[in-house]
């Protein structure tokens, strides 16, 4: 069986975000003795990636996320944040993108934005996108825990990370403004990065 093919029943936990505000999420126990990164664990086969990860959701710690996605060793946590799961990504990249300015720090995320986690030397060790942003302040974010699956979780998760921060994506702002561009008339205003960008700073 190949772990990366999703069996419906399964691997999808299928819900609703409304209910999701009474879960209990991982412990720092669980994430705190995960290493995320996939340099840490690379599975020789398909069927070591599924036992690894049936140690990992032991049933005492399943209720406590909410698995979206099945495992995958293919790409890791910034593969699927920033190449949608085409391939690796390392952490040098990432903070490539940071440098360039694609990557605008933000204090209120919005559906889709970025979140970086950082260990206690600065360097990047885990991403993922905000997937749901409540009027009450709730915030869920998806990522990809190394070779594993794809989870729901707080964004003060994963416990071992010193620091994080949410980021707009202005490779993602102009792919939407260009498709509200193509579906308006020749007199519709478009709205560019730079605005977006001066956006984030009255956030």
């Amino acid at each position: 069986m190949d772990c990366t093919q999703t069996q419906p029943g399964y691997w999808i936990q299928h819900i609703k975000l409304a209910g999701v505000v009474g879960v209990t999420l991982a412990s720092g126990w669980l994430l705190g003795r995960f290493d995320l990164h996939r340099a840490t664990f690379a599975p020789s086969s398909p069927l070591e990636c599924l036992e690894r990860e049936s140690v990992l959701l032991h049933p005492d710690f399943f209720a406590r996320l909410i698995r979206v996605g099945p495992p995958d060793y293919r790409f890791n946590c910034h593969g699927w944040t920033f190449l949608d799961g085409k391939d690796d990504m390392i952490a040098s990249s990432v903070d490539a993108l940071v440098e360039s300015g694609r990557l605008q720090p933000v204090s209120k995320p919005r559906l889709g934005d970025v979140i970086l986690y950082r260990d206690q030397h600065g360097q990047v060790m885990h991403s993922g996108r905000v997937q749901a942003v409540g009027c009450d302040g709730l915030v869920l974010v998806e990522s990809k825990w190394g070779p594993f699956g794809r989870y729901l979780h707080l964004p003060d998760l994963p416990r071992n990370a010193a620091s994080w921060q949410y980021y707009r994506d202005l490779e993602d702002v102009e792919l939407d403004t260009d498709a509200v561009a193509a579906s308006s008339d020749d007199t519709g205003e478009r709205t560019t990065a730079a605005d977006v960008d001066a956006d984030s700073d009255t956030d």
